[in-house]
């Protein structure tokens, strides 16, 4: 049986299922755990994916996937540490590029908006618009985040004011905004003190 039993993060991307991390049985009935593996459906068969049409991109680095989304022609396939994007634009797939401490721990800490995809991890909040990477957090006297838990910080996207929200920990009120429209961050909490222009100087 080469069906996927389990899996950690879908996307889907010109009309194909691509799975990130799943479980399977091997030859002898024993479930195994690809917490690198992924695997991609037939073009309009979702249901007809199964382990052996594999995309190797990193096989056995010692990582393991935490989310995947899709935006445009592009795949981001996230680990822990790296983060991969892979073309899946044409019939085949292939890695585009690779980026080490780009990657997120959870998926709560990625969220795709019409502009791009967003995430944040302990070294800043990126964005990717379909091209390249953008670097939201310029050196502005903030070259790292705030403190927050990773395990329990979120982002989200409100699409009325097209903003992004950054939260520290789902108990807590502290966090980021930041706005599409003006390219600007705020901060919300108790120390509501700083808006400053995204790639500004002074």
């Amino acid at each position: 049986n080469n069906a996927a039993t389990y899996f950690k993060s879908a996307a889907i991307l010109n009309r194909k299922l691509y799975i990130g991390g799943y479980n399977k049985k091997n030859v002898d009935g024993i479930m195994e755990r690809k917490t690198d593996g992924f695997i991609v459906s037939p073009p309009n068969k979702w249901l007809s994916i199964n382990t052996e049409d594999s995309i190797d991109v990193t096989v056995g680095d010692g990582d393991v996937i935490t989310y995947t989304a899709g935006f445009g022609d592009k795949l981001l396939q996230y680990k822990k540490n790296k983060l991969y994007i892979i073309n899946a634009g044409r019939q085949f797939e292939f890695l585009e590029s690779e980026h080490p401490f780009m990657g997120v721990a959870s998926q709560g800490h990625v969220v795709k908006t019409p502009f791009g995809i967003v995430w944040m991890n302990s070294n800043s909040v990126y964005h990717f618009d379909g091209k390249q990477i953008h670097d939201l957090f310029i050196d502005k006297g903030m070259n790292r985040i705030k403190d927050w838990s990773l395990s329990d910080g979120a982002i989200g996207y409100e699409p009325i004011n097209k903003k992004i929200f950054i939260r520290f920990a789902s108990t807590g009120s502290d966090g980021y905004i930041y706005d599409f429209t003006s390219n600007t961050w705020s901060e919300f909490g108790l120390n509501t003190m700083f808006t400053y222009t995204v790639g500004s100087e002074g």
